[in-house]
């Protein structure tokens, strides 16, 4: 029996911590209404997504390694090359991330994380494995596999959240600065590490990192599973998944398609500069390869400052379309800066940063105030892959412009001229969407104060 397996005082008190059993102690470790079974399980559910956000911009952070170059032990790649390894990964994110839904819907959300917990870390495997041995085509499939990894992960990581915290907004916003802790990391560590140890080796260090994440998700599924047993058919919330219905999709008002269209400008705006920013930095104002990495953190950090004050506003003033308007307009001023004077990237990418943060919690917030709550989980999957898709398409377009641009491989002007116009004609699509909202389509005003879902699923 498990009396007889537990003997003694010390087994069983080490036996009630972990497992909280009836027969030792109703209030044990993993027993649901324990505060310390939920911060466990939200702290292994956080880190699950770091290794694959820290993957994320791996190829800006040693953009000089991987393009080719006189560095030691450079990949040699060409810049359309290299920007197809930030185009698969946010490509197979946003396919992966589409049918989340469904693969949550059919498969336990802990087997879920387990599985692609395990495509990031097979993936960044890959990745290292290709650079090593100068395998492109296993760059690439590495790349991808994190992006599908990552995508569900998502979707996974956010359907447990919200069966153990409902929607708590702190359990959600700690989850998203979590994972934008990981990019931060990367710029700030990768440079130095490679400078130190090499090239090869930073892509190792990255892929035990994502297999850190493969420790920490079946870690959460123990923790989960306990968990669930414990808890009462009457405490088990019924959970409604985001699938994708086509049908739906085809009945979006068109208010949500001009914030589509603004969502989609945006984010091609400026995550292809950041995917090309390193090099830009160095020829644009002389940095050297770990400064330029460095500048790019900032607009993550301004994120991890900027996200829970917005999150805590549009609750309590719910001006999405106020503050909305106001972030895409701020992002054209860092923009025209970077093309037209001499200021420094850090003040740039810091300024843009915040206007990012502003812009992408007000409009992915408007969404369920605008569509039919049967519609969010679809409105919100769609408007996901169109974002990856034109951030991925104009990512392959910058790697054009570079290579058939100036010699010193910045592209000249062109890039950042494409950027700012982008940037523009999101801010005009906003400001019709908010026209065509006041005059036809009233905000809804029954929808109750829920979290801002991750405005960048790369991990968010």
């Amino acid at each position: 029996t498990r009396s007889g397996q537990m003997e003694g005082p010390v087994h069983g008190r080490v036996y009630t911590r972990l497992l909280g059993d009836a027969q030792w102690s109703r209030k044990g470790i993993c027993h649901p209404d324990r505060g310390v079974f939920r911060g466990l399980l939200l702290l292994f559910n956080a880190f699950l997504i770091f290794g694959p956000a820290l993957c994320y911009d791996l190829p800006v952070a040693l953009q000089p390694y991987f393009e080719k170059s006189s560095l030691h032990g450079s990949a040699g790649l060409m810049p359309v090359t290299y920007n197809l390894l930030y185009s698969v990964y946010v490509w197979c994110c946003g396919i992966s991330m589409l049918f989340g839904g469904q693969i949550v819907a059919m498969v336990k959300p802990r087997f879920v994380v387990v599985l692609c917990t395990s495509a990031s870390f097979l993936g960044a495997f890959f990745l290292a494995l290709g650079v090593q041995h100068n395998i492109y085509a296993l760059m690439l499939v590495g790349r991808g596999l994190v992006g599908l990894g990552a995508g569900a992960l998502t979707v996974a990581q956010q359907r447990i959240v919200s069966v153990w915290f409902g929607s708590s907004r702190a359990a959600f916003l700690f989850i998203q600065l979590v994972s934008r802790l990981g990019p931060v990391l990367t710029f700030l560590a990768a440079p130095r590490i490679a400078g130190l140890y090499g090239f090869e080796h930073t892509l190792w260090i990255s892929a035990i990192l994502c297999g850190g994440g493969v420790v920490a998700a079946l870690v959460l599924a123990f923790f989960d599973t306990i968990g669930t047993a414990r808890r009462t058919p009457s405490e088990r919330p019924d959970i409604v998944n985001r699938q994708l219905h086509c049908g739906l999709a085809a009945g979006l008002p068109p208010s949500y398609w001009l914030l589509a269209v603004a969502v989609m400008l945006l984010y091609a705006a400026i995550f292809p500069l950041i995917a090309n920013s390193n090099l830009l930095f160095q020829v644009r104002f002389g940095l050297d390869e770990t400064q330029a990495a460095q500048s790019c953190a900032l607009l993550y950090l301004a994120y991890l400052i900027v996200a829970p004050a917005m999150s805590f506003v549009l609750s309590h003033t719910a001006r999405h379309g106020l503050f909305a308007l106001g972030g895409t307009l701020l992002c054209t001023v860092p923009l025209a800066l970077l093309w037209r004077t001499n200021v420094s990237p850090y003040l740039d990418l810091a300024l843009l940063g915040i206007a990012y943060s502003v812009a992408a919690a007000a409009i992915w917030g408007t969404i369920p105030r605008i569509v039919d709550q049967p519609a969010a989980g679809t409105a919100l999957s769609v408007l996901g892959l169109l974002q990856m898709a034109a951030t991925g398409f104009a990512t392959q377009v910058v790697g054009w412009l570079r290579e058939h641009g100036p010699p010193d491989g910045s592209g000249g002007d062109t890039p950042l001229i494409m950027f700012m116009t982008l940037a523009c004609v999101a801010a005009f699509s906003v400001l019709l969407h908010t026209v065509f909202a006041l005059r036809n389509e009233p905000v809804r005003s029954d929808v109750p104060a829920a979290r801002t879902p991750s405005p960048n699923p790369r991990v968010n």
